[in-house]
């Protein structure tokens, strides 16, 4: 994401190295505070399928905000968990302009569902 563009939207990124310490955040606070979370398929210790899962069913909401970037779309396990819990994903290696186009496909359909309300509040 350019730095133009990020700026305007209003977005910060955070890079999380230990996706468990994503997991075991232990406020809603910390559950909301991210607009999207862009996730790899294969990460060292938790992958990006159990990741997921392990949100899902703990009914954080981010859940509902994945974007996936994997180099595995031809695996058919990748396949069938993405097309089951119809996550949007792009397949490595990709274009930046691919990327940012998805994540703000992606910010916009969640915005649009009643996240412009909560962007503005964290806004002010």
């Amino acid at each position: 994401m350019t730095p133009s563009r990020a700026t305007r939207a209003s977005h910060t990124p955070y890079v999380a190295l230990n996706p468990t310490a994503m997991i075991v955040q232990p406020t809603s606070a910390a559950r909301e505070q991210y607009d999207l979370v862009i996730c790899d398929m294969k990460m060292p210790g938790l992958d990006g399928q159990q990741f997921y899962q392990s949100l899902a069913g703990s009914r954080n909401p981010l859940h509902e905000r994945f974007l996936f970037v994997t180099g595995d779309v031809i695996a058919q396990h990748t396949q069938e968990f993405l097309e089951r819990n119809r996550l949007p994903h792009v397949a490595k290696p990709f274009r930046v302009e691919e990327l940012t186009e998805k994540v703000y496909n992606l910010l916009e359909s969640h915005l649009g569902r009643g996240g412009r309300a909560a962007a503005a509040e964290k806004a002010h």
